[in-house]
């Protein structure tokens, strides 16, 4: 069957990442092939080191490929400018947010810098963005709040409300659940499922929590220590390449339950 290329807005093109150290290569992944479609939500399961990280901070241009490519609408990620490019990505990173005394308003405002004049002064659209962005997050009654006065869940959204004032058809997101409990994992993971389904986001999530990332997720890149194995979770299952991807003696995967679980001792 035929590809819809026009419904794919991120590839890898024979993609190597990695690190450079005393000008030899450190490769973590490569040969990588991987389409990202408009309005997915896609987690990327692997296991510590493996280079979801890596991969994230790579199609992000945060630090160079050590070979081939990444296209975003068919276009080289080289060939865009860094405003360019933030019009086309925005990103919410692990790291905790510091404490800060600026508002939950001004922090969400940050993400408008792609398009503010030099001296970073907001225009009434800035504005209706910001604002539009707090309401899909749903976080409007923390506007005059101060950063520091917020809990771990809150900040998140923060974060990702800012994410979204940027106005960007790609939003990456690394271990976005990490310092949260599971109540407020499941809130900000089902958040992102709707921002991808009900505003056409094209969302990738770097992830430690499979099980929700099964659950949630439209397409999984799960990445192996020689490949990265890409499909729905549910052909994932099926072909038995998700019960693959922690090669453990510690635990199972129940097919029916699509839950890892502890093997009996």
């Amino acid at each position: 069957m035929a590809t819809n290329k026009s419904n794919t807005i991120l590839k890898t093109e024979n993609l190597s990442i990695g690190y450079t150290v005393r000008k030899k290569a450190l490769i973590i992944q490569e040969n990588l092939n991987l389409e990202l479609k408009r309005g997915v939500l896609t987690c990327i399961l692997g296991n510590n080191g493996i280079g979801k990280s890596t991969l994230l901070r790579t199609l992000a241009k945060m630090q160079p490929a050590l070979s081939g490519s990444v296209l975003i609408d068919n276009k080289n990620s080289d060939d865009y400018t860094s405003q360019e490019l933030s019009k086309k990505i925005s990103l919410v990173l692990t790291e905790s947010v510091p404490p800060s005394n600026l508002s939950v308003f001004e922090l969400v405002a940050l993400g408008r810098q792609p398009y503010t004049n030099w001296i970073g002064t907001l225009s009434d659209i800035d504005k209706t963005m910001v604002t539009k962005a707090m309401q899909q997050t749903e976080i409007t009654n923390l506007v005059s709040k101060k950063i520091f006065e917020l809990s771990d869940g809150q900040k998140q959204r923060v974060m990702i409300a800012r994410a979204l004032a940027q106005n960007t058809e790609i939003i990456i997101l690394d271990e976005p659940t990490v310092h949260l409990d599971i109540h407020h994992k499941i809130a900000v993971l089902k958040l992102l499922k709707n921002i991808s389904k009900n505003l056409n986001k094209s969302i990738i999530i770097a992830t430690h929590e499979v099980s929700f990332a099964i659950q949630l997720a439209d397409t999984l890149w799960l990445m192996h220590p020689n490949k990265c194995v890409t499909g729905t979770p549910d052909a994932l299952i099926t072909n038995k390449t998700l019960q693959e991807l922690f090669n453990s003696n510690l635990i199972s995967f129940n097919s029916n339950t699509k839950q890892f679980n502890i093997k009996n001792t």
